[in-house]
């Protein structure tokens, strides 16, 4: 899986995984990422996190394209054990 593939993930699920992603990491990820993926992860964050995510994401600095796809590896490693696990 990629990160980009975020957007095929159903919401209901989408809103467990969310539950386990570091704030950071998803951050980074999100900031190199298309509008869509980002809005379809955030809409699924609950607030108050969903507006934290967005004021780390306005605070970040440029990142590297190197960056942006190391915290999008690292997540899409966790959404893939996520759903590996039996629910």
């Amino acid at each position: 899986m990629t990160f980009e593939e975020a957007v095929f993930i159903p919401d209901e699920e989408m809103q467990k995984i969310c539950l386990s992603l570091p704030a950071e990491t998803l951050a980074r990820a999100l900031k190199g990422t298309s509008p869509e993926v980002a809005e379809k992860v955030l809409r699924n964050i609950r607030p108050p996190w969903d507006g934290m995510i967005r004021d780390m994401i306005g605070k970040l600095g440029p990142l590297t394209v190197v960056e942006a796809e190391t915290a999008q590896m690292e997540i899409a490693g966790i959404v893939e054990r996520c759903r590996a696990k039996p629910t």
